[in-house]
This record gives C-alpha cells, sequence and structure tokens, in this order.
C-alpha cells in the first residue's frame, strides 16, 4: 500500500496498479504507482513526478540456494515498469522501495542496473539494528531529483521505546529519503540510461 500527505503529494489519477505475474516468479507482485509533487511551476521548473514500485519479496525466496531468486525477478520488474511508465506518460524517475529481505549484496542483479544504488546502503533496517533488508533504490543518473539526505527511523531511539515496545509496531524500522520539489532537468537522453534495451 501507499500512505501520502494529501497537501503535499498527489496520486496521478488511474496510475496505480499491480505488476501481472502469470509465472507467479514472485509470491507478491509489485505494486506501482506515480506522484507528483504540489507545487506551482517556477523558473521553468516542473513539479516533481516519479513512479513508485512498492516490493516485498519472500525471505525464502531471495537466498542463493532458491530455485529463482525474487531479487533477480525484481530487475526485470524495475526495467520494464520503467519503459512502460516513459513511453505511456513520459515518466522518467522510477524509485523501486520495499522489504527486500537482503542486504546490499544480496541485491544481485538489481545493482547491475547502471547507476542504480540503494540509498541507504547496509545501514540496518530491523527494530533490533542488527540486519539490513529494506531498501529505496533509485538509478542516480535519472533521479537527481535525491538530494543526498536519508535515514532510517529508529524507533526505539526516537521514540523512547524498550525493543519488546518497539517489536510490537513492527520488526522493521522505516526507511526514509529527501527528494526535491521540483523536477531537475535532464543531461542523459533517455533511451541511453541503461543500455538494457528500452529502445
Amino acid at each position: 500500500a501507499y500512505v501520502w500527505d494529501r497537501t503535499r503529494i498527489m496520486l496521478t489519477p488511474e496510475s496505480a496498479y499491480v505488476v501481472q505475474d502469470g509465472a507467479d516468479r514472485m509470491h507478491r507482485e509489485p505494486m506501482v504507482a506515480t506522484f507528483q509533487t504540489r507545487t506551482v511551476a517556477a523558473d521553468g521548473r516542473m513539479p516533481f513526478s516519479f513512479t513508485l514500485i512498492n516490493a516485498h519479496t519472500d525471505p525464502d525466496e531471495v537466498t542463493d540456494s532458491a530455485t529463482s531468486n525474487e531479487i533477480n525477478v525484481l530487475d526485470d520488474v524495475y526495467v520494464r515498469v520503467r519503459q512502460y511508465e516513459y513511453e505511456s506518460s513520459g515518466e522518467e524517475d522510477c524509485i523501486l522501495l520495499g522489504d527486500l529481505n537482503v542486504n546490499r549484496e544480496g541485491l544481485g542483479e538489481l545493482l547491475q542496473i547502471p547507476h542504480m544504488t540503494s540509498i541507504a546502503g547496509d545501514i540496518p533496517t530491523n527494530t533490533r539494528g542488527s540486519k539490513t533488508y529494506d531498501h529505496i533504490l533509485i538509478d542516480r543518473n535519472m533521479t537527481r531529483e535525491f538530494t543526498g539526505r536519508f535515514g532510517v527511523f529508529d524507533l526505539k531511539k526516537d521514540l523512547g521505546l524498550t525493543e519488546s515496545q518497539a517489536l510490537r509496531i513492527s520488526d522493521h524500522m522505516p526507511v526514509w529519503a529527501e527528494f526535491t520539489a521540483y523536477e531537475m532537468p535532464h543531461t542523459t537522453d533517455v533511451a541511453d540510461r541503461n543500455g538494457r534495451g528500452l529502445n
């Protein structure tokens, strides 16, 4: 699901959908939606619009021994969603985020997409502070609206909770990233953005 502040962000009408997975390569199909900041164009810069791909992998299906690693399905999802969004609406900024149940090293084929990076990297995201499961992934060459500010909301520290209390809320801590409210001018041809056949 997506939750957003409707006074600052708006959902692009009819943009939400679930990725169809007829081959059942993922236990939970990723959900996609496009949003835009509620700002007025200024100095020729338009409000920032972006497509989110929300994914939650099965922890048993992201290991090296898994017959079909869901992480290595998500790179295909990312590339195809980005191609579809660009061809249908001109959207260039795709952000993949969610509980992927792996650390940065386990991101496999996702990190083989040129310029793809996990914003929080290997910062622990589970409530016990011992493992990394959650990521926000962007193509740094295309999504230049990312300001460089990010973090993990520590349920224990930031809310003054014990570990037991925090675990009643969730076994994960929210990961956040900051983006500008306006589109950045692009200097790269979209068709060349990943070298993986988006033509």
